[in-house]
């Protein structure tokens, strides 16, 4: 069985054609799922970045109430460590 050039390119492109149909009829049951996913991670993002915003405004009303009734507001270190003022003493302390 000769098969001329000719031959053997068209069955190669009906032979790739063919693969090329099966995976996209494999992937079509996938692709609802990474637009849903997609716009899951699109919905947390904004979620997160509302949390932020809300946060940032809660404690920046809390230090304009705690400076405008005279109180100084426990610094807090970036370590996850608050400093406690002088006057306290440390056996009040619910924990140790």
């Amino acid at each position: 069985m000769n098969l001329t050039m000719e031959e053997k390119a068209l069955r190669f492109a009906a032979l790739f054609l063919t693969a090329l149909t099966i995976v996209t009829c494999a992937s079509l049951r996938y692709l609802p799922l990474l637009r849903t996913r997609e716009q899951e991670m699109r919905e947390e993002r904004l979620a997160e970045q509302e949390f932020a915003e809300s946060k940032a405004a809660s404690e920046g009303n809390i230090q304009s109430q705690g400076q405008s009734q005279g109180r100084q507001q426990p610094s807090q270190a970036g370590d996850g460590f608050m400093s406690i003022p002088d006057g306290v003493d440390d056996d009040e302390l619910p924990f140790n």
